[in-house]
């Protein structure tokens, strides 16, 4: 690797090391010239490399170790408990620049590790999450997996930030979703707000305390409603 002298108009050479988990995903990388001064690389190789080292969700697979991802925060998700008080638990929504929609999830005390680090709208790299398959029993964001958050799990946040843009739809009539209710995963419709409803509480299937619930009402341009 080499830049150039904009005084002499020559380039130089120079020897490259990575400080980091992995060489390929460090933060920071730096240019060592032979007299022994220490230059920073320039910023659109640390982007590069970003993209290069990390994989797509859908390529992911239960079980796999040392993964390294880049994903936007949708949801934070609030903190929730057992029953019985002793566990907590947060389930997040990451989205890739492919669009696919992932959930990472945080327990006890490894919350506080993370809760300070994630911003929602921000884009982070994420090396070594546990890859877990999904529970079918109750809904989830992808139809396979979903990510487990621990304490050997890097975060950081990227230098290129996804956006919004990179969201896939896939919008249904109100006549489909109400014939085909919710299973194991969610149902995108664009409608008009007709109503809102009062908050209720209720105790969660996965026996993890109990949660609140508000339920809207929404029209079509059909006047077909969903609930």
């Amino acid at each position: 690797m080499g830049t150039v002298d904009k005084k002499n108009q020559k380039s130089t050479s120079f020897k490259t090391k990575g400080y980091g988990k992995n060489s390929g995903a460090c933060v920071l990388l730096y240019c060592l010239h032979p007299t022994g001064k220490k230059y920073i690389v320039w910023t659109f190789v640390k982007m590069e490399m970003e993209n290069s080292v990390s994989v797509p969700i859908n390529s992911l697979q239960a079980y796999q170790k040392n993964a390294i991802i880049k994903v936007m925060v949708l949801r934070q998700g609030n903190q929730t408990s057992t029953r019985q008080g002793s566990t907590t638990i947060r389930k997040m929504i990451f989205m890739d620049e492919e669009g696919t929609l992932i959930h990472g999830i945080i327990f006890s005390n490894i919350i506080q590790l993370f809760e300070d680090q994630m911003r929602i709208n921000k884009t982070y790299i994420i090396e070594d999450p546990i890859v877990q398959p999904i529970n079918k029993k109750y809904p989830n964001v992808n139809k396979n997996i979903e990510l487990l958050l621990h304490r050997g799990t890097i975060l950081r946040e990227a230098q290129q930030q996804l956006t919004y843009d990179n969201l896939n739809f896939d919008f249904k009539e109100f006549a489909y979703v109400n014939a085909n209710p919710v299973t194991d995963n969610e149902h995108d419709v664009i409608g008009i707000l007709k109503k809102v409803r009062q908050v209720n509480r209720f105790e969660r299937k996965d026996k993890l305390g109990f949660g609140y619930r508000r339920e809207v009402v929404l029209i079509n341009t059909m006047l077909q409603t969903i609930t």
